[in-house]
């Protein structure tokens, strides 16, 4: 079993011989899903069909709920291994479920600033981020400091990411992250 969790990849020799062991799970997962369950699960993309599996391999006690209410959140996750997965938009809650997850990962294993520094960028080293506004014209290609804070200025990708999400968060739509829902009582 490849299981799940990043630091897994280093217990094999090669990228293929891991996502070998990765299929394997997968079917193995499969397999022992309740046909209704088997459904469901298949209506997934194959990315999430296996993030899924990895992730139950983490959490053996993984509970799957698959509803389909297009008004309602994407997905949850609440602690005790419960999952809901809105098959309105099943990709939607497994992504927002994993990074949530990885958020999780990186604020516990100190990752918070290394995360920040490729996404956002680091004037002090003139190493920009992902999301860093570039000016060619610049000296450094990287012009745009906010004098506010200090950090690059973000670009474009990441504006429109920004009011997608607060579009979203003001009509009360679905912002593409897991809601918590408490455990059923």
């Amino acid at each position: 079993m490849a299981g799940g969790g990043l630091a897994q990849i280093q217990s094999y020799n090669t990228p293929g011989e891991f996502m070998s062991r990765m299929t394997g799970d997968w079917k193995r997962y499969r397999d022992l899903l309740p046909a209704a369950d088997k459904g469901n699960f298949d209506k997934l993309s194959s990315t999430s069909q296996l993030a899924l599996s990895q992730f139950s391999h983490q959490f053996p006690g993984l509970k799957v709920e698959y509803y389909n209410k297009p008004n309602d959140p994407l997905g949850y996750y609440h602690t005790g291994g419960n999952v809901g997965i809105n098959l309105a938009n099943p990709d939607g809650a497994i992504k927002g479920i994993m990074a949530h997850e990885f958020a999780h990962a990186v604020a516990e294993n100190g990752m918070l600033p290394d995360l920040y520094r490729e996404l956002m960028g680091e004037p002090a080293t003139k190493t920009p981020g992902q999301y860093t506004l570039l000016d060619k014209n610049a000296p450094d290609g990287v012009a745009h400091i906010d004098p506010n804070t200090g950090r690059y200025k973000t670009n474009q990708d990441f504006q429109n990411l920004k009011n997608s999400y607060i579009n979203r968060a003001r009509r009360q739509e679905p912002t593409d992250l897991p809601h918590y829902r408490p455990p059923h009582s």
